[in-house]
Order: C-alpha cells, then structure tokens, then sequence
C-alpha cells in the first residue's frame, strides 16, 4: 500500500470512528510520496511508520492503529492483521462493539422508515 493510499484510509476512519473513543486522534508523519526524503544519492528512503490513529477505548486502553495490505493492526503489538478496522475494534474493544452495533440499527431502521 503506497502512502497516500494509508493517509487516506486513516483519515476515512478517523473521521467516521472519532466520535466513538474518548480520544481520537490522526497522526501523519508521511502525508505523501511527494514529502518523503531522498537520500544523497537520490534514492527514496523506505516510509517510516509515523502514519496511524491514536485512539483510547472507552476501556482506557491505549492503541496506535495503522493499516496495511495486510489489514488493519496495533502498532507495537504482535502483528495480527484484521481485514476491517471495525473487526480489529471489535476485537479489541467491547464497548467499541455495542456502540458500532447500536450505531448500525438506528441506520437501517433510518433506511426502513424512508420506504
């Protein structure tokens, strides 16, 4: 996954999910290819992982999220990928779990009333 494609998924989550944790912040080191340092010779250097979400559950836990081809996973952690970040969360984070469920009723039942 290229760097503009990571800034953009993290920022799409973010901006979806922020409402949904205490704390929620994006955290770019990378914005984009163009940004990214030459080394004297003029090659580009590997992306450094300064690219993810900071996000605290309402459980208290503190998680820096970052995603890849592989999927979505903790910064620092073992790294077991989820396809989603809503199953990471889901994983991760009970409360993040019923809020996502509740979240997702009242929009189908919006859907149904619109029928």
């Amino acid at each position: 996954m290229d760097i503009d494609t990571q800034v953009y998924e993290l920022t799409t989550i973010h901006k979806e999910y922020e409402s949904f944790f205490p704390q929620c912040q994006l955290k770019l080191g990378n914005v984009s290819v163009a940004a990214r340092s030459y080394s004297d010779n003029g090659e580009l250097l590997p992306a450094s992982k300064d690219n993810y979400i900071y996000i605290q559950t309402q459980e208290g836990i503190d998680l820096k999220v970052s995603v890849e081809l592989r999927g979505w996973y903790q910064l620092g952690a073992p790294k077991k990928s989820y396809e989603t970040f809503e199953g990471f969360m889901q994983a991760v984070s009970p409360s993040f779990q019923v809020k996502f469920g509740d979240e997702l009723s009242n929009k189908l039942l919006q859907v149904l009333q619109q029928s």
